[in-house]
């Protein structure tokens, strides 16, 4: 063989003395390739060069889930799902496994199951950009709610004194229909800056909602923590038990007492170790606000009330009725999406003032409706003694 190369080539002997004659470029550009997969950026630069040549990467999970989602949650987060080891391992999937061979059952877990992994153990804790400004806003709008807005601002007072995250006990609001105790809950999850939910307890399915009902039932479903919690994005939400002194247990075989469900969730070391009666799934609600509203404590033991801290909200005063139906008499045009505002006359605050802020929104609302309806701009003191059948007048001296 001759000694003189072609252009462009060069001679490589193998191991067992074969020679062969290897293109210089074509090897130059491999050694390149190679010298990249040895920098930092080698990842992205195989993903490149394998999109290039038409291949798809495969995705690698990490070996152990800690190293996504690290050993302890992040600040600003808890971790809500502690037994996460066994829902990745596929422990809780084996365990379903054993105990039912409901085909839909099984379906249904799987496919929670596979939700909960992708969203990782660890939740958001919710809370106010600006805190004293938020509830002194929630104070002009509910003046007569000073006593459970005090508390609340201790708990984050003492909150921001700490590291811990701000933990609200749980209130029972007592007190006449229509003073906004229903209407006190919303606005503080909206203060809070956290999701906010509900639960009638005058209603039959009440026993169920909190924790969930039995997993084995055809009509199975998560309650309404697990569902705020682990399948939400938040581990605070605020949970309004709307007339807990309604409460009562179905006629029914499976009928359950619905106050039975709040021992354990009112408790906080118990409520880190909650569970949904539909998964059996473990995890912690232990920052949940709860606000229970009742009319009396007729029909609620000791032990349920111990759990709370109980306000008497009475109606509010005469001046403080007054700014409430101001507030709500010149936020309705916005609240309402009118194209057009429609004003109040100064006096009819004082005709909306004798009433309760839940018949002043809906006097409110009537009185629109109608301006709206007569093309006008301003409500008057005459509209609103109409709209009560009153005559023009108002109501006759006696």
């Amino acid at each position: 063989m001759s000694n003189k190369l072609p252009p462009g080539y060069f001679r490589w002997v193998s191991p067992d003395n074969q020679v062969f004659l290897i293109p210089i470029k074509p090897f130059e550009a491999l050694q390149e390739e190679r010298t990249r997969y040895a920098r930092k950026d080698a990842p992205a630069e195989e993903e490149r060069i394998l999109k290039l040549r038409g291949k798809a990467k495969e995705s690698k999970k990490p070996a152990d889930w800690r190293e996504t989602f690290g050993e302890v949650s992040p600040p600003g987060h808890l971790r809500v799902l502690g037994d996460y080891d066994a829902l990745v391992s596929g422990a809780m999937e084996q365990d379903l496994a054993c105990r039912t061979a409901d085909k839909d059952v099984r379906e249904r877990m799987q496919v929670l199951l596979e939700k909960l992994k992708n969203r990782g153990p660890d939740r958001l804790i919710g809370g106010p950009m600006d805190a004293s400004s938020a509830l002194d806003e929630l104070q002009r709008v509910l003046p007569h709610f000073r006593g459970p807005l005090g508390l609340v601002r201790n708990c984050l007072a003492l909150a921001e004194a700490s590291t811990l995250p701000v933990r609200i006990p749980p209130m029972l609001l007592l007190g006449p229909p229509g003073v906004g105790k229903t209407l006190f809950s919303h606005k503080l999850a909206e203060a809070l800056g956290v999701p906010n939910a509900s639960i009638a307890f005058d209603q039959p399915s009440a026993g169920s909602q909190l924790c969930g009902s039995d997993k084995y039932w055809s009509n199975s479903a998560t309650g309404l923590l697990f569902q705020l919690i682990c399948e939400g994005r938040y581990a605070n939400p605020v949970i309004l038990l709307d007339e807990l002194d309604k409460a009562s247990v179905g006629s029914g075989a499976r009928a359950l007492d619905p106050l039975a469900q709040l021992h354990g969730a009112l408790e906080v070391q118990t409520a880190r170790r909650s569970t949904d009666l539909s998964t059996d799934i473990v995890f912690d609600a232990s920052l949940t606000t709860y606000i229970a509203t009742a009319n009396s404590v007729r029909g609620l033991g000791m032990p349920l009330l111990s759990r709370f801290e109980v306000f008497l909200i009475e109606p509010p005063g005469r001046d403080d009725s007054v700014g409430i139906a101001r507030r709500i008499a010149t936020e309705a045009s916005e609240r309402l999406r009118l194209t057009e505002p429609v004003v109040f006359e100064r006096r009819c605050f004082y005709v909306l003032a004798r009433m309760s802020p839940r018949l002043m929104h809906r006097t409110v609302d009537k009185a629109l409706g109608e301006a709206v309806a007569d093309k006008r701009r301003v409500v008057t003191e005459q509209d609103l003694w109409q709209l009560l059948g009153m005559g023009d007048e108002g109501p006759r001296p006696h």
